[in-house]
């Protein structure tokens, strides 16, 4: 496989450097691989870590999309709880989201390659990560470390039902997968909740939040900045509707 650079900038090239053009699509045809898989993205009950995926997690509430490479995964006795620890590629630029994985392909090119050309019975290969590496890396180029995220495997949708929204992404697709949009489809969800939330309180905050999504979706489409997605993964604590669920 060739740098990963090179296929993002041949993306670009496709599009004429039409970055709203090139996300659409790419949520697009990301949410219809969800439920017409293939190779590249498929239903994973089994969460690995070094490995990319796309969940629906619930906070309290609110089920959101999250697009995800898992670093680190723990239980931990005090809470009995299995926390895994994943960058949130939401809460990274997209420019820089092609420079950081270029970087991160590149330490990895043995096995990146490997997943390349890998046949049908081969087992795609982790990224044998962890999470010190990875905030370190993060933290040196471009100070991105505030995109890792707890997740708290118990909260992922439909896990308690034996199904959970989790999708894997094969390194072959990532090219594709960091200019998955999810604001959108989050927007969206939350839009459709608020019609149906009898509790006045939750509606209002609800339509706060798909204010607060707006005014960051504004700024973004003006600035690809490094403060903007701050400010996005702030939000991540007002997501919960419910104190206790």
């Amino acid at each position: 496989m060739g740098h990963f650079k090179d296929y993002c900038g041949k993306l670009f090239g496709e599009y004429n450097n039409n970055i709203g053009l090139i996300t659409k699509e790419s949520t697009d045809r990301i949410f219809y691989l969800i439920n017409n898989p293939n190779e590249e993205i498929y239903f994973a009950k089994k969460l690995s870590l070094g490995k990319f995926y796309l969940i629906k997690y619930d906070y309290n509430g609110n089920k959101m999309w999250c697009p995800i490479f898992i670093i680190d995964d723990r239980y931990k006795t005090d809470t009995q709880k299995r926390i895994l620890y994943a960058i949130n590629i939401d809460y990274l630029p997209y420019a820089y989201r092609v420079i950081f994985f270029d970087i991160l392909f590149e330490q990895f090119r043995k096995t990146i390659d490997f997943n390349a050309n890998k046949s049908e019975n081969d087992i795609e290969k982790s990224l044998k990560v962890n999470f010190e590496f990875i905030f370190n890396l993060l933290k040196k180029n471009g100070g991105h470390e505030y995109a890792i995220t707890a997740f708290d495997y118990s909260k992922i949708d439909g896990i308690k039902g034996g199904i959970p929204k989790t999708f894997f992404v094969s390194t072959t697709f990532l090219s594709r997968f960091i200019f998955i949009n999810t604001k959108m489809v989050n927007m969206k969800s939350m839009k459709d909740l608020s019609i149906i939330m009898d509790d006045y309180n939750i509606k209002n905050k609800l339509n706060d939040l798909i204010n607060e999504f707006n005014l960051i979706k504004e700024d973004l489409n003006i600035n690809d900045q490094k403060e903007y997605y701050k400010k996005l993964k702030n939000m991540e604590q007002r997501y919960k509707l419910f104190k206790n669920k």
